[in-house]
This record gives structure tokens, C-alpha cells and sequence, in this order.
């Protein structure tokens, strides 16, 4: 999780920023599967889920400063 539910700064309609680093091997139809289940779901703001390996490195370095880890799972 990074943003401003992670830094504490959220203000009421603050959306949750999630960024899965899943590999390469996250495909864009799990993407959008993922997509599509948090705005369909209840949750009362908007989840915006970025792909680890779709950003720069100057934005993961900007986002990793502050990332809030929810879940780790070690590689196999």
C-alpha cells in the first residue's frame, strides 16, 4: 500500500493505492480481474492497483519510500 492512506495523510475520500509486485508473471487479464473486483466491491473509496513492473523506476523509488507492506509471500 503507498499514498496517503500509508503516510497517514488521507483526508475522508482519499482513495487506496495498492501496487502488486507479483512478478512478470502478473498477467494484464489478473490485472483487470483485480481491477474490476475493487470497483465492484463496497469498499467506500476508490482502489487504484498499479503493476509493479508497468512504472518507472523513479516512481517505485518514490513509492517504495513510504509502501506499507500488506501481504509478503517469498518466492518458490
Amino acid at each position: 500500500m503507498f499514498g496517503s492512506r500509508a503516510t497517514g495523510r488521507a483526508r475522508r475520500f482519499s482513495d487506496l493505492d495498492l501496487i502488486i509486485d507479483a512478478g512478470r508473471g502478473f498477467s494484464l487479464d489478473r490485472a483487470a480481474a483485480l481491477r474490476a473486483a475493487f470497483s465492484d466491491s463496497d469498499l467506500p473509496w476508490r482502489v487504484d492497483v498499479v503493476d509493479r513492473w508497468e512504472i518507472g523506476e523513479g516512481f517505485w523509488a518514490m513509492i517504495a519510500a513510504d509502501a506499507v507492506p500488506l501481504l509478503v509471500v517469498p518466492a518458490r
